[in-house]
């Protein structure tokens, strides 16, 4: 049977939970390691097209702005342009 190496401080976590259940420790860490190589890894922004990033950026702004707007003060106005985010970086 493989084996994978753990560290001593996670182990002795897994251990400890492990007999507060009254399991054993590979009996708690194996549906975890079995999710873990099911799971695809998540997208990072490089691999969705473009047009798929920009709606999904605009409603994510959108939500905030219909979700926060009870919160802001009155005239608030986001700025989350480039030339604002990058503003006094390295020029």
């Amino acid at each position: 049977m493989p084996t994978i190496t753990v560290p001593d401080a996670v182990y002795q976590r897994l251990a400890a939970r492990a007999a507060a259940a009254g399991t054993t420790v590979e009996a708690l860490a194996v549906p975890a390691l079995e999710y873990a190589a099911e799971v695809p890894p998540a997208e990072t922004p490089n691999d969705v097209p473009f047009v798929v990033w920009k709606q999904n950026y605009d409603a994510m702004t959108e939500l905030f702005r219909t979700t926060m707007a009870s919160k802001l003060p009155p005239g608030f106005v986001l700025d989350d342009s480039r030339e604002s985010i990058y503003e006094g970086c390295g020029e």
